[in-house]
C-alpha cells in the first residue's frame, strides 16, 4: 500500500519546515525587541523586589510572607508599566485609533500581568516561604515563567494584528 519511506521523507519534511519556522521566527524583530525589553522588565522587576525585600526583611525580627508580597507588588506595578509602553509602541507596534482602543489594549494588558502577578506571588511564597529557596533563585525562576506567559498573551490577545512579526 504505502511505499517504503514515503511517510518519513513526508514527515522529516514536515519537520524540518516546523523547524525552520520555528528558527524564523526565534529571531523576528518582534521576538528580538520583545526578549530585549522582557530582559529590561524582568530587570525593573528583580532589583525593585530585591531591594525592597532586602530592606522590609533586614528590618523584622522575622521575617514574613508579607515581606515577598510587599516587595513584589511595588516591584511589579514599575515592571508591568514600563512593559506595557514598551510592548505597545515597540514590541507590537500596536495603533490605537482612539483613546478609547488604547484603554482597552491597557485594560487587557493589566488585566493579564495581574494573572501572571497573582501566579508570582503563589511561586514566590511556595518557593521562598515553604521550600526555603533562595529568594533571588525563585524570582529569576517565577520571572522567566511569566515571561513566556506575558508574550503569549500580548501576541494572542492583547496587541494582536497581521503584519507585526518583520523578520531579521
Amino acid at each position: 500500500m504505502f511505499r517504503s519511506g514515503s511517510v518519513s521523507e513526508s514527515g522529516g519534511r514536515r519537520l524540518k519546515a516546523a523547524a525552520k519556522k520555528l528558527v524564523s521566527d526565534l529571531f523576528s524583530v518582534e521576538m528580538l525587541l520583545y526578549m530585549l525589553f522582557g530582559v529590561g522588565t524582568a530587570a525593573i522587576d528583580f532589583f525593585t523586589a530585591k531591594v525592597l525585600y532586602d530592606l522590609l526583611s533586614g528590618a523584622a525580627v522575622l521575617k514574613s510572607p508579607s515581606d515577598v508580597v510587599a516587595a513584589n507588588t511595588v516591584s511589579f506595578i514599575l515592571s508591568v508599566t514600563f512593559a506595557f509602553f514598551t510592548n505597545k509602541f515597540f514590541v507590537f507596534k500596536s495603533k490605537s485609533e482612539s483613546s478609547r482602543h488604547m484603554g482597552k489594549e491597557a485594560l487587557k494588558f493589566f488585566i493579564a500581568r495581574f494573572l501572571t502577578f497573582g501566579l508570582s506571588l503563589v511561586g514566590m511564597v511556595i518557593l521562598v516561604d515553604s521550600f526555603s529557596f533562595d529568594h533571588d533563585l525563585s524570582k529569576i525562576i517565577v520571572s522567566v515563567i511569566v515571561i513566556i506567559l506575558n508574550y503569549i498573551f500580548s501576541k494572542l490577545i492583547i496587541f494582536k494584528t497581521n503584519d507585526n512579526a518583520e523578520k531579521v
